[in-house]
């Protein structure tokens, strides 16, 4: 049997604060925020068997780096003992965060506006010190009242966004941000509409009595959506968690007390939600409300997972070329489940081939995990070009997204192995 920690903390800056991150446009007035719509969260589920310990950790910002992240992960382990392996820390993506980093540095591009993110490299890295303490500090939390769990998986459908990879009227690739954008292109790419779901209900432990011993947690909800957290635009001048804050919030809301829901980016580089790039704050409550309600109707429909014991894997996948930035990839195995992750904005392609041959059935893919490193179009998007096929990166692993899923798909495998 396995026992689940759940603790959460406030991770949202004081305002004026550092500029908001995903959109260089903003760096036109400097990009700081002028509101809060929403607060940001930093959440750590603890997951341990007879034998050991992993952490599930998401962030609600755009990006952290390889680099910071491996030197959280080495803290977590001199902290608490938990090895590298077994730690996975996923960043939503919002567009509506505070910077963290240049990632242009890191794709190796974009000097012209590397200056903007100097000017406010003191209080980033202020900043990063202090999300760095309250991991540790919200780990500690999480872990220090283990209570007993069982574990459901369930599959949610919604189409809630479009490909973004596009053809014009000439039969070029266009880029389309949102569906005003450009009214004559053809937008037939692929969409993942699969949101899968992963839920550890508490379960009654006789040990305890609930009068004298309130417990607060009754389940996590843990799930993917493949739509990228772009509903609130370049022109928004608001702190927002953006669509994936109003999804945990709809199912915790709808659930009730002691339900926490944690999010996790699914495979959406070249995806767009319908309602994107706007400064309505109603935009996010509609999609984050239409995902949290998807996973809500598919609760009904949750099946049993077998997880009396608990492993991990992680390996760095190397640069091949010297454009190629290096890839994290990790697999948490929750005895029949499992939560695959790769440290990069990989495109819905990698989606629909990992899912179609993952050996279980119970297989949540999370991105953008333990590390950023830029997109990873398709072979076929880097001979179309494109937005996301990054400038300034020319000599690269045109089929590295399938080697990031064959190299997932194959520690995946080695539960079943």
């Amino acid at each position: 049997m396995i026992h689940i920690g759940y603790h959460q903390a406030l991770i949202t800056p004081a305002l004026p604060g550092l500029p908001l991150e995903g959109y260089e446009h903003r760096f036109i007035y400097d990009g700081r925020p002028t509101g809060i719509l929403d607060d940001l969260y930093l959440k750590v589920l603890s997951i341990t068997d007879s034998s050991s310990e992993q952490l599930l950790i998401t962030v609600d910002l755009c990006i952290l780096t390889n680099e910071y992240l491996l030197q959280v992960r080495q803290l977590i382990r001199e902290t608490f003992g938990i090895p590298e392996d077994n730690v996975c820390i996923c960043v939503s993506h919002t567009h509506s965060g505070p910077i963290t980093t240049n990632p242009w540095d890191e794709i190796g591009s974009g000097d012209e506006i590397s200056s903007i993110y100097d000017r406010f490299g003191k209080e980033s890295e202020q900043y990063l010190q202090m999300l760095k303490e309250t991991i540790i500090r919200t780990i500690g939390y999480a872990r220090s009242a283990p209570v007993p769990a069982e574990c459901f998986y369930t599959t949610a459908r919604a189409t809630l966004g479009f490909n973004r990879r596009g053809r014009g009227e000439d039969g070029a690739t266009v880029n389309c941000f949102s569906l005003w954008e450009r009214e004559t292109a053809v937008l037939d790419g692929p969409v993942e509409d699969r949101i899968p779901v992963l839920i550890f209900e508490v379960i009654d432990d006789p040990r305890y009595d609930s009068y004298l011993v309130p417990r607060d947690l009754k389940r996590i909800v843990l799930f993917s959506v493949a739509l990228h957290p772009v509903v609130m635009g370049k022109h928004s001048t608001l702190i927002s968690a953006d669509y994936p804050g109003a999804a945990c919030a709809a199912i915790e809301q709808n659930l009730g007390a002691g339900t926490r829901a944690m999010f996790t980016l699914g495979a959406c580089g070249d995806t767009e939600p319908y309602l994107a790039t706007q400064q309505n704050p109603e935009a996010v409550r509609i999609i984050g409300t239409a995902a949290g309600y998807a996973v809500l109707a598919a609760y009904a429909a949750r099946t049993p997972v077998e997880t009396e014991s608990i492993h991990s894997a992680s390996c760095i996948l190397p640069a091949k070329h010297p454009d190629d930035v290096p890839v994290a990839l990790s697999v948490l195995h929750i005895g029949q489940a499992a939560i695959a992750c790769a440290g990069a904005e990989c495109f819905t392609q990698a989606s629909l081939d990992l899912l179609a041959a993952a050996p279980s059935p119970y297989t949540l893919f999370a991105t953008n995990t333990n590390g950023w490193a830029g997109y990873l179009p398709t072979a076929q998007a880097y001979q179309e070009g494109g937005y996301e096929v990054a400038p300034g990166r020319t000599d690269v692993d045109e089929h590295r997204l399938e080697a990031v899923t064959d190299a997932l798909v194959s520690m995946l495998n080695m539960q079943t192995g």
